[in-house]
């Protein structure tokens, strides 16, 4: 969308008719903004219990692996124990190999607790993640319903500026100006030694202006005009005031006031 349309477009969304189409857009944007900020919380909180049941079912399978190697122990010292029941002369060892059974048991005992308070805690870890995954599918799924909604709002908007422009163009309303520009009208006035009979033109001198075509010219654009016909620095100067002072006014700048500077500072 170029400048001029750019200007017609706010101007039509700040009017009574554009308003309440832009209010609507404007509140479907807000919720998708919302919704986005609620997503990516989502999002993190899915990550982050990813990474809290990977943790937790490395350390279970670790526990896991110390109470087998515990019970390979009891088996041992229990079998020990049978094997040394029978002799008189190994008292010490009996009671020292007791002992150690007993420390073995004791251990095995403390990691199957430790085994059971990290299934707990899995368990916790795998039903919140649940609940936040199915928020997160929810939500991503009204994210893609709310892109195509504001996508269709955009889509009537468009179409009721363009009907709204249209008929203040047939209505011959001009149509708003961007900043910084001003329109292109008049015509062009006669230079004192041409004959009567031979007039400038108005839709020549004002194509010669219109270098985009569309009835609206910037100052930059109007000083390379004046650059191709070698208009000099007094009379640019001039014709850069009048640009300010028409923007200023009613954004209609007449060619035949930049000719007359230009034909007077030749």
């Amino acid at each position: 969308m170029d400048d001029l349309y750019e200007a017609s477009f706010k101007v039509f969304v700040h009017s009574p008719d554009g308003r309440p189409a832009k209010v609507e857009v404007e509140k479907a944007k807000n919720e998708y903004r919302a919704l986005k900020d609620e997503l990516d919380h989502h999002g993190g909180s899915v990550s982050r219990l990813a990474r809290a049941i990977a943790d937790q079912t490395a350390e279970i399978e670790e526990i896991e692996a110390g109470i087998a190697a515990n019970k390979g122990v009891v088996t041992s010292l229990s079998a020990d124990l049978n094997e040394l029941h029978g002799d008189p002369a190994a008292v010490l060892k009996v009671e020292r190999t007791e002992d150690a059974l007993a420390d073995a048991q004791d251990e095995l005992a403390d990691r199957e607790a430790e085994l059971r308070s990290a299934r707990v805690e899995l368990t916790k870890f795998k039903r919140e993640y649940k609940l936040v995954r199915a928020k997160l599918d929810v939500g991503l799924a009204r994210k893609d319903q709310l892109k195509a909604h504001i996508g269709s709002l955009h889509a009537e908007l468009y179409e009721a500026w363009k009907a709204w422009d249209e008929a203040n163009t047939a209505a011959g309303i001009p149509a708003p100006l961007a900043a910084g520009t001003v329109r292109i009208a008049g015509a062009a006035p006669r230079r004192s030694r041409r004959r009567a009979n031979d007039p400038h033109p108005d839709a020549a001198y004002r194509q010669l202006f219109d270098v985009r075509g569309t009835g609206v010219v910037t100052l930059d654009e109007l000083m390379q005009v004046l650059d191709t016909i070698g208009a000099r620095t007094a009379g640019r100067d001039e014709v850069a005031a009048l640009f300010q002072r028409y923007t200023a006014r009613d954004g209609t700048i007449d060619v035949r006031d930049i000719l007359a500077v230009i034909l007077h500072d030749s």
